[in-house]
């Protein structure tokens, strides 16, 4: 049987303790969505507008929904150039892990 889940888990698990030791939210999540779902509002106030050229799945920008998200300013605007939105079965497999470490 592989163990490539457990990796992932324990990389991502690594990943946000790292993030964490530095400051960052481990898993920001969204606090709000524009109706068109272009722009969105993180639970620490932070907006992003997310361009037409990253493939976001419209249906999953919901409230409290949990997000990775990379951005970049650009005309004082905060325009994301990575954004994904962490399925709620890996955030709790992560939160686990971190637990169990």
């Amino acid at each position: 049987m592989s163990d490539a889940p457990s990796r992932a888990a324990r990389s991502l698990a690594s990943a946000i303790r790292h993030e964490s030791a530095f400051g960052g939210s481990p898993l920001p999540t969204l606090k709000s969505v524009d109706a068109t779902g272009k722009t969105v509002t993180l639970d620490d106030g932070t907006k992003l507008a997310i361009p037409p050229t990253l493939a976001v799945e419209k249906k999953a920008l919901k409230p409290g929904a949990n997000v990775k998200a990379s951005y970049e300013e650009k005309g004082g605007e905060k325009v994301a150039t990575s954004f994904m939105v962490m399925p709620s079965n890996v955030v709790g497999a992560v939160l686990h892990t971190i637990a169990r470490c």
